[in-house]
C-alpha cells in the first residue's frame, strides 16, 4: 500500500469513531437494538415487525447506484455476495466507505474462527473488510415498509436460521408490546427444512441476533475446507446424527404448522396484530401439507436410522387422519398472500426480468449468476429494488384491509 492510500484509509480508521457515523450506524440498526424501538414506541405506537431468514433480514439488499460504484466480486461460496475479505483494491473500499459512511474493519486473528482471512472459505488474498451487513438490513423490505406507514420496524429476521428463531425472538425480546396501539406482522417464511436450537451462549437480548443455531439437515461427512461456519467436527457429527434419527420431511411439516398456529396465537394476544405470511423462496400451499401431514408415516429400524417413508400407501386410521387435517386447517391460511400474483418474494422479483427469464431459471440455477438485471443478485437474494417492490405490494395489501 502507497503512502497516499494508507493515508487516507487511516484517516478513515479515525472517523469511524466521529458522531457523524455513528449516528449513521445506529440508524441503520435501529430496527434490531431493543433500547431504540422502545424509545421509538414510545412516541410512535405503531409497529411494522418482519420475520424471517437472510430474505427478510435484507441480506443483498445492494442498490444499482452502489454495484455500479464498485460491484462486489463474490470470489468466495455462490451464496457469499459481499465486499468481504475480497481481492478488491483498497482505494475503491474506500471510495464506497467514504460515500455510504460503511466501516473497515481490520479481521483479528480470531475472526470466523480461523488464523487469519486467507485460511477463511472464499481464500481471499484481501485484507481489509468493508462491513456492509447494517445497510443491507436497513434496506430491508420490512424497513422500507415502516417509512412507508410512518411505522417503527422491528427485524427478527436472521441469516441462515430457520422459521423457529424468528418467531420465538417475538417472546423472547423485551419489546414494549404493551405500549403498541397497532401491529403488522409479516412473516417471510424460509425452507422449513431448517431447524433451530436456542444458543446457551453469548446470549444478548439488547441486540437482536446470536440467540440460535440452526441444526441443518446435515448429510455431508465433515469436510474443515469446505465447513461454512468453522463450528468444529463434534457439531458438525452432532447435526449429522440428529439428520439421521430425528428429521425428517414430516418433522419439518409438522413443525411449520406449529409455528403458524403459534404466530397466530401471538398476533391475537397482542392488540389483534395484522398477520401477513408469504414465502421467500420455497412455497408451501395446503393439498402438500395436507398430503404429507396427513398420510405421510415415518418408518425408522432399531437404531432409529429412518428406513423409507410411505406416503398414499400406508393407511391411516380414521381418527388419525382426522386429527392431523384439523391441525393442518389450524395453519392461518387466510393470512397468507401472493404479492402481485407471484407465490414467492423470489418469483415476484424475478418476474421483473421477463417472463423467459422467469419461467426458464430456478432458485439453484440463479446461484452464483445472478438475474440479467440485477433483481436477484448472485447469492440468490433480491436486491434493493427487489425490496422496493415488496414493500410497494405490501403497502397497498395492507391499505385492502
Amino acid at each position: 500500500m502507497d503512502d497516499k492510500t494508507a493515508h487516507r484509509l487511516n484517516k478513515h480508521l479515525d472517523r469511524q469513531g466521529t458522531p457523524e457515523f455513528i449516528e449513521a450506524h445506529s440508524e441503520r440498526i435501529r430496527a434490531r437494538h431493543v433500547e431504540t424501538i422502545n424509545a421509538a414506541i414510545a412516541k410512535n405506537p405503531r409497529v411494522v415487525v418482519t420475520l424471517g431468514c437472510s430474505f427478510a433480514f435484507g441480506q443483498g439488499s445492494y442498490t444499482d447506484e452502489m454495484m455500479a460504484m464498485v460491484r462486489p466480486q463474490g470470489h468466495g461460496q455462490f451464496s457469499d455476495f459481499d465486499y468481504v475479505f475480497k481481492d478488491h483494491d483498497i482505494n475503491d473500499l474506500l471510495d464506497l466507505a467514504e460515500h455510504y459512511k460503511l466501516r473497515i474493519h481490520i479481521p483479528s486473528n480470531h475472526d470466523h474462527g480461523v488464523l487469519n482471512p486467507k485460511e477463511w472459505m472464499n481464500h481471499s488474498t484481501g485484507e481489509y473488510e468493508l462491513v456492509t451487513k447494517p445497510l443491507e438490513h436497513s434496506q430491508c423490505f420490512g424497513n422500507q415498509l415502516a417509512d412507508y406507514m410512518d411505522y417503527v420496524p422491528v427485524n427478527f429476521a436472521q441469516n441462515g436460521n430457520g422459521n423457529q428463531s424468528s418467531i420465538n425472538r417475538l417472546f423472547n425480546y423485551p419489546i414494549d408490546w404493551h405500549k403498541c396501539e397497532d401491529i403488522v406482522v409479516i412473516w417471510s417464511y424460509t425452507d422449513p427444512v431448517r431447524t433451530d436450537v436456542q444458543n446457551d451462549q453469548q446470549l444478548d437480548f439488547h441486540m437482536v441476533g446470536d440467540d440460535h443455531k440452526t441444526m441443518w439437515p446435515q448429510h455431508q461427512a465433515y469436510d474443515p475446507s469446505t465447513e461454512k461456519f468453522h463450528t468444529g467436527s463434534v457439531w458438525h457429527n452432532t447435526q449429522a446424527t440428529w439428520t439421521q434419527t430425528c428429521w425428517s420431511d414430516l418433522y419439518n411439516y409438522i413443525t411449520f404448522v406449529n409455528d403458524g398456529i403459534r404466530l397466530r396465537t401471538w398476533c391475537k394476544a397482542n392488540h389483534n396484530a395484522n398477520l401477513i405470511i408469504l414465502p421467500a423462496f420455497v412455497r408451501l400451499n395446503y393439498p402438500t401439507l395436507e398430503d404429507m401431514y396427513c398420510r405421510t408415516r415415518v418408518i425408522r429400524n432399531k437404531d432409529q436410522l429412518i428406513e423409507n417413508e410411505i406416503a398414499g400407501t400406508f393407511e391411516l386410521a380414521t381418527y388419525e387422519f382426522e386429527a392431523n387435517q384439523k391441525a393442518v386447517q389450524m395453519f392461518p391460511w387466510e393470512c397468507v398472500i401472493e404479492p402481485g400474483g407471484y407465490d414467492t418474494f423470489f418469483n415476484l422479483v424475478l418476474s421483473q426480468e421477463g417472463t423467459a427469464v422467469a419461467e426458464n431459471t430456478s432458485m439453484h440455477s440463479i446461484l452464483g449468476q445472478g438475474s440479467p438485471t440485477d433483481w436477484i443478485l448472485p447469492c440468490g437474494h433480491p436486491s434493493y429494488k427487489g425490496h422496493r417492490l415488496l414493500a410497494d405490494h405490501l403497502h397497498k395489501h395492507i391499505e385492502s384491509l
